[in-house]
């Protein structure tokens, strides 16, 4: 039988946690101007995930993607993913699994083992920092479906896990706009005070191992302001009916301080090249000025988006395409060689992404043989973007081999994924990345050189790497 679950192994690779800048000092240490207004925000859930455009990971219904809170036998507690929250699942019966809100040990929430996606609202944190949480959590089903492969996701005798997405929102008046705050980091709070609470990135199973590390999902508060069902993401700096105004929330965003400010503005926009366009793109101050401000360049659609003149680099994006379970999606995430962008006031610059796509990827020369390393592929775009986490789309590139400096494939072959349940125990990893793949040289003693290639992936179209030589 197959492990029960891809996350179990990840875990010990996921949880790299607080991710924010090593300089953490207020720009507005001295406090708020005297302009400033103080409003309370008001506890929601929100029990429909696509009821909002987010820029989140888990903002569809397939569930058998989102992160996964971990069941033990019963008798057993097992740690929310970020074990600083407290929250245990505690296995009471062999179907009732509870949730310890608090750290006491004692379960003060049931979660419903129905197969459907359900709203759970608790309190989490003590005393003064006793709060409302939402999840929307589901548990899986024997006929399951992960990456296309069928196999078995429910609560079995000795461990399990339940999948969650966010629930919690908080909403509050910046004058006569009404704005909610989605909490989609999963701390508790609502957006970021710089003390306690900022994004976070995570080492989720789907990223490239070995080859680079540096890959990492990141996990953001965003905001939705007036009637509009996209949310942005939560910024420091924000513009609301064409004003502009700085944001500071406090006590886990149970209050909101907002003051207008009178910002330089430039356009920034972006240019992307692919058979899928982002669902979202964020970018983020570069400079220590303006590294809490967040926009999303999709937000203003082919005319861009206003932001404060400044440098801005990419932070993350989003390709996502079909519906309900069939949805196909991916990161966009930065490489640490791209450079920033200038955005001068009154001016428009550009962020350029996309095509022509190729493979990033390590191959071995054994000798007689060349080795593709199946878990260090990725698609590259031609800024240097990484295409991360790819999701009912996965890459399965016909690998070329040759003489170092030939004119063309002297071996080729095809590689292989998963495609049934008796092969998820050679690792789950593998929906998501290719088999490792030998191909034989056709003269051992030369030096070899590989090409991947892909003419129609579902997600990207086609793909085609440099020619790279083996190590």
């Amino acid at each position: 039988m197959p492990a029960l679950s891809p996350f179990v192994p990840a875990l010990k690779l996921a949880l790299v946690g607080l991710a924010a800048s090593a300089a953490l000092q207020d720009p507005q240490a001295d406090g708020p101007p005297p302009e400033a207004k103080t409003v309370a925000t008001t506890f929601e859930m929100v029990t429909d995930v696509e009821a909002y455009q987010r820029p989140t990971w888990c903002n569809d219904v397939d569930y058998t993607s989102w992160p996964e809170w971990q069941v033990g036998k019963v008798g057993d507690a097992k740690d929310f993913t970020s074990p600083k929250m407290g929250m245990k699942t505690l296995r009471i019966a062999a179907a009732k699994v509870e949730i310890d809100c608090n750290g006491d040990g004692k379960g003060e929430v049931e979660v419903p083992i129905t197969g459907n996606i359900s709203p759970v609202r608790m309190k989490i944190g003590g005393g003064d920092a006793e709060r409302d949480f939402g999840l929307l959590m589901v548990t899986g089903i024997e006929m399951d479906r992960y990456q296309g492969v069928q196999t078995d996701r429910s609560i079995r005798t000795e461990s399990g896990q339940i999948f969650f997405a966010p629930a919690s929102s908080a909403t509050a008046l910046i004058e006569k706009t009404p704005i909610r705050i989605f909490d989609d980091n999963f701390d508790g709070s609502f957006g970021y005070d710089w003390t306690s609470s900022y994004w976070m990135k995570w080492r989720w199973v789907g990223l490239r191992y070995e080859h680079d590390s540096t890959e990492e999902q990141p996990e953001i508060d965003c905001v939705v302001v007036g009637n509009s069902k996209r949310a942005r993401p939560w910024s420091d700096v924000q513009q609301i009916d064409g004003k502009w105004y700085r944001m500071k929330p406090s006590n886990y965003g149970r209050s909101l301080t907002y003051w207008p400010i009178t910002p330089a503005v430039g356009t920034l926009k972006l240019d992307f090249k692919g058979a899928v366009k982002p669902a979202f793109l964020i970018v983020q101050g570069a400079d220590k000025e303006n590294e809490r401000t967040f926009f999303d360049l999709q937000e203003g659609g082919s005319s861009g988006v206003q932001v404060p003149e400044g440098r801005y680099k990419l932070f993350f994006g989003m390709l996502r395409q079909g519906k309900r379970r069939e949805v196909q999606k991916c990161l966009i995430l930065p490489d640490k060689a791209m450079e920033a962008v200038d955005v001068t006031a009154g001016k428009t610059a550009v962020l350029k992404l996309g095509g022509p796509l190729g493979f990033d990827f390590v191959a071995t020369d054994d000798g007689d043989t060349v080795t593709l390393i199946g878990k260090t592929v990725g698609v590259i775009g031609a800024a240097g973007e990484h295409y991360a986490r790819v999701w009912n789309a996965s890459p399965r590139p016909e690998i070329n081999v040759r003489k170092v400096g030939g004119k063309k494939a002297e071996m080729s072959d095809r590689t292989e994924l998963i495609s049934d349940q008796d092969q998820l125990s050679k690792g789950w990893e593998y929906t998501w990345f290719p088999f490792d793949k030998t191909v034989p040289k056709k003269v051992p003693t030369e030096k070899a050189e590989v090409q991947l290639y892909e003419k129609k992936n579902k997600l990207f179209g086609e793909i085609e790497s440099q020619w790279k030589g083996a190590l």
